[in-house]
C-alpha cells in the first residue's frame, strides 16, 4: 500500500490501497462498513482510511437498502452510496452494496396500516399451509422491535420491482451488488414457496401440482425439492442479466447460507447449483460459528472438521471462480484459526465479528492478518491444488436421506445459558443426520490421515476435473443422476480409484425415485452382500465397496478399524506428494504455484481446553493456543532440487523466514512448530539449473 498526491480532506494526500488490478475478486480482502443517510465528510475520510490502513481491498458497505423506501428515500441513498463509491474509488478500494434479495423490512411495520407486506399480500412467499413468510419484532437479530420483514416470491411482481432498484444500485457506480440470501427463510414458516405464481411455474415445468404436505414418499414433493434448488439458482443468475445490456461489468455477489449441510433442505438456496458457467455471478458463503456470542471460542474439535469441511465445500462449488467467505470470530484467538482454516482453502477473508457485518475483531487484528494475506496472496489464491483425493457431495442424496429433519451445522450441543448456540436439543446434531455425519466423517478420516483432498458436489462435476484425480470418495451415494454415474465410471475405466461408503450407492435417481437398475449395476456386479471392504476391477481402474457407515462410525466412535480402511484405500490408490507426522487436529492443504510446493498446516487442538464458568464465558471448556510440533517429509520430484525452504505464517510468534532441513536421498525433511496457521513453501529448481 502506499499515498497519492490527491487531496484529501484539508489537503492532506489520500492514503490508496494497493491496486487491486483484474484478479480482485479471486484475492479480496473483505470489511464491511455501515454508511447511513448524514454520514459526514470528515467521518468518512476517517473511516476510508482506517480501512485502507487494515489491508482490505474490498468494502461491503451497508446502508438502509434493506428497507422499504419512498422514492425521495431511495433517491437520497442512492446519491449517497455513489458519494461513498466515488470515495472509496480514489483510494484504490473496490465497492459492492449491500441489498437482501428476498427480504424487505418495514421500520414499525407490525402497527402502521401501510407496509410491504399489508400493501402487497400477492408478492410474499407461502408456505405449504397457505400461512406467509412474514413477522414481526426481534426474532432474528437483523430486525428491531415492531419491524416486519417480508420475504418476497421472486416470481411474484416484486421481481420487477427488485431487478429495478439492482439496475438503479448499479448505476451509483459500485463494483458489485452483495445480494443477501435470496432464499425460503424459515424463521416462522418452513417449506415455501406456494405462492400461486410459483405453483404456476411449478405445475409448467414439471406436469406435478405443488404438495400441500410433507410427505417424502410422493414423487411431486420431491421434485419440488429438487425445483427449488434449480428455482433459486436461476433466479440468482437472472439477477445480473435482467440488467445486463445496461451493466455488463457489474458483479452479482449472493449471500450463501446454508452450505452443504442440512438447512439447504428446508431453505432451497443450494450453492453447488452455481456452476462455473455463471457469468458475473458468484457466493459470498456466510459459514456461521457454533455461538452468535462467543463464535468458535466454546467449539469442540469436531466442530472445527465442520468449519473446514464448510470452507472447503464452499471453495468446491466455486470452481473456477472467485470464493468469499465470512470468517466469523469473536476474539482474535478464535478468529484468527478461522481465517486459516478459510484461507488454507483457497477461499478470500470477509473479517468481521459474529454475528454482526459491519463490525471487526479488531484493527490491529485485521491489519496483521490482512497484510500478511496480501504479501503472499499469489501463493494463497493462485497457486493450484495439488490433492489427488476427492470427495464428492451430492445434494440430492442429502435431501432424500436427511430430509431435512436434523440442521446438522455443528457436531457440538449448546447450553442453557447461551441461547444464541446454534443447536440446542440432540435431534439437531451432526449424529442425527445419516447423510451429512458419512460424508462428515469422511472428511474427518482424510483430515487426520493428512491426505489433501478436495470436495466436489456431483451438481457441478465435470470430466476434466477429475483429470489429475488418483482417488474418488463417494460417501452415501444413493442418489445420482445418470450422466453423473457416467462421468464416475468413466474415471474409473481411464485408471481411477472410486470408494463408495454407507448407503447402498446409485439406488436411486436425482430426485429421490427408485431405481429399475442400480447406476452402478455393472461396475458392482460380483460383489457380494457381506459388510466387509470389496474390490472389482473396472477397465483400467479399480472399485471399492464398504457398506459400513465408514465416516459415521469414525465420527461417532473414533473406530480405529474405519479409520484404518479409508486409509489403506488411500495409500493403494494414491503416491503421497508430501508425509506429516503431528497431531490429528492439525489439518494440511497442499497446492503447487510455479515451481513452488505450499503445504498448508491448520492447528486447532486448542480446542475444549478446561476453562472456569462465569457470567462472562458460562462454558467450561475454551479454544486455547496450544503449539504443535510435526514432521514433514517431501520426497522431491524427478529432476529438481531444492532452491528454499520457508515458513510463512501471520502468528507473531512464528513470523516469516527461512526453515532448517535435511536432505536425505532425495527426500527433504524438516521439523517445525505450529501455533495456529504456517504454510511451509518448498520452492524448487531443476537438477540442470
Amino acid at each position: 500500500m502506499g499515498t497519492t498526491a490527491l487531496a484529501g480532506l484539508g489537503g492532506c494526500s489520500l492514503p490508496t490501497a494497493a491496486d487491486p488490478g483484474e484478479r480482485w475478486l479471486e484475492q479480496a480482502r473483505i470489511a464491511g462498513q455501515a454508511f447511513f443517510v448524514g454520514f459526514g465528510d470528515r467521518r468518512l475520510e476517517e473511516v476510508l482510511d482506517t480501512i485502507v490502513a487494515s489491508g482490505a481491498s474490498v468494502i461491503e458497505g451497508d446502508s438502509n437498502m434493506s428497507d422499504l423506501l419512498s422514492p425521495m428515500a431511495l433517491g437520497q441513498t442512492l446519491d449517497e452510496i455513489a458519494y461513498v463509491t466515488e470515495k472509496a474509488h480514489e483510494r484504490n478500494l473496490k465497492v459492492v452494496w449491500y441489498y437482501p434479495a428476498l427480504e424487505v423490512i418495514t421500520p414499525n411495520g407490525e402497527l402502521q396500516d401501510s407496509s410491504m407486506f399489508k400493501d402487497n399480500p400477492s408478492w410474499v412467499q407461502y408456505n405449504i399451509e397457505g400461512k406467509p413468510n412474514v413477522f414481526y419484532g426481534s426474532k432474528e437479530h437483523w430486525v428491531d422491535p415492531g419491524a416486519e420483514s417480508a420475504w418476497m416470491c421472486h416470481n411474484s411482481p416484486y421481481r420487477d420491482f427488485f431487478f429495478d432498484r439492482v439496475r438503479r444500485l448499479g448505476h451509483s457506480g459500485v463494483d458489485g451488488v452483495w445480494c443477501d440470501v435470496p432464499l425460503y427463510m424459515d424463521t416462522v414458516v418452513r417449506w415455501v414457496c406456494t405462492n400461486p405464481y410459483c405453483n404456476d411455474k411449478f405445475l409448467a415445468e414439471t406436469g406435478y401440482a405443488a404438495p400441500t404436505r410433507e410427505d417424502w414418499d410422493d414423487v411431486a414433493w420431491r421434485r419440488w425439492i429438487h425445483w427449488r434448488h434449480v428455482e433459486l439458482d436461476r433466479f440468482c443468475r437472472d439477477i445480473y442479466t435482467a440488467n445486463a445490456a445496461e451493466l455488463p461489468n457489474l458483479q452479482i455477489i449472493c449471500e450463501t447460507v446454508p452450505l452443504d449441510y442440512n438447512q439447504a433442505t428446508v431453505q432451497a438456496l443450494a450453492g453447488d447449483f452455481l456452476g462455473a458457467d455463471a457469468k458475473n455471478v458468484g457466493h459470498v458463503w456466510e459459514v456461521d460459528s457454533v455461538s452468535n456470542d462467543f463464535g468458535m471460542k466454546p467449539a469442540n474439535h469436531d466442530d472445527w472438521l465442520c468449519k473446514i469441511r464448510m470452507f472447503k465445500f464452499a471453495k468446491g462449488c466455486d470452481r473456477g471462480r472467485y470464493c468469499w467467505v465470512f470468517t466469523y470470530g469473536h476474539q482474535e484467538l478464535d478468529a484468527g484459526l478461522v481465517m486459516a482454516a478459510a484461507v488454507a482453502a483457497g477461499c478470500a477473508p470477509y473479517e468481521t465479528q459474529t454475528p454482526k457485518m459491519t463490525t471487526t475483531v479488531g484493527v490491529a487484528f485485521r491489519k496483521r492478518m490482512f497484510s500478511w494475506i496480501a504479501k503472499h496472496q499469489r501463493a494463497l489464491f493462485d497457486a493450484a491444488p495439488a490433492a489427488r483425493a476427492v470427495v464428492i457431495q451430492s445434494s440430492s442424496s442429502r435431501d432424500y436421506s436427511d430430509q431435512g429433519k436434523a440442521e446438522a451445522m455443528y457436531a457440538s450441543l449448546g447450553i442453557d445459558a447461551d441461547e444464541t448456540y446454534w443447536q440446542h436439543n440432540d435431534e439437531q446434531l451432526l449424529s442425527a443426520a445419516p447423510y451429512l455425519s458419512e460424508y462428515t466423517g469422511i472428511c474427518k478420516v482424510l483430515s487426520h490421515a493428512k491426505v489433501p483432498f478436495l470436495i466436489q458436489p456431483i451438481q457441478t462435476l465435470r470430466a476434466t476435473y477429475l483429470e489429475d484425480v488418483s482417488l474418488v470418495i463417494a460417501p452415501s451415494l444413493a442418489c445420482i443422476s445418470d450422466a453423473q454415474a457416467a462421468l464416475l465410471l468413466s474415471f474409473v475405466r481411464d485408471g481411477g480409484t472410486l470408494l463408495f461408503t454407507g448407503d447402498p450407492p446409485g439406488e436411486k435417481d436425482e430426485y429421490g425415485a427408485l431405481r429399475g437398475e442400480n447406476a452402478f449395476a455393472k461396475a458392482l456386479v460380483g460383489l457380494g452382500s457381506g459388510s466387509d471392504l470389496q474390490s472389482a476391477a473396472v477397465g483400467r481402474g479399480r472399485v471399492y465397496l464398504s457398506r459400513q457407515s465408514l465416516g459415521r462410525r469414525y465420527l461417532n466412535q473414533s473406530s480405529t478399524s474405519a479409520f484404518d480402511t479409508v486409509k489403506g484405500v488411500c495409500d493403494k490408490a494414491i503416491q503421497h506428494a508430501v508425509e506429516i507426522d503431528g497431531p490429528p487436529h492439525v489439518h494440511s492443504e497442499h497446492s503447487v504455484l510455479d515451481t513452488s510446493h505450499l503445504i498448508h498446516l491448520v492447528n486447532y487442538q486448542g480446542a475444549m481446553q478446561s476453562a472456569a464458568a462465569t457470567s462472562a464465558y458460562p462454558f467450561t471448556h475454551r479454544l486455547e493456543e496450544l503449539d504443535a510440533e510435526l514432521k514433514l517429509r517431501f520426497p522431491l520430484p524427478a529432476g529438481a532440487k531444492v532452491n528454499t525452504v520457508r515458513g510463512l505464517s501471520p502468528d507473531p510468534q512464528t513470523p516469516d523466514g527461512p526453515l532448517p532441513y535435511e536432505l536425505v536421498a532425495g527426500v527433504v525433511t524438516l521439523s517445525l512448530r505450529v501455533v495456529q496457521y504456517r504454510v511451509v513453501e518448498i520452492s524448487l529448481t531443476e537438477a540442470s539449473s
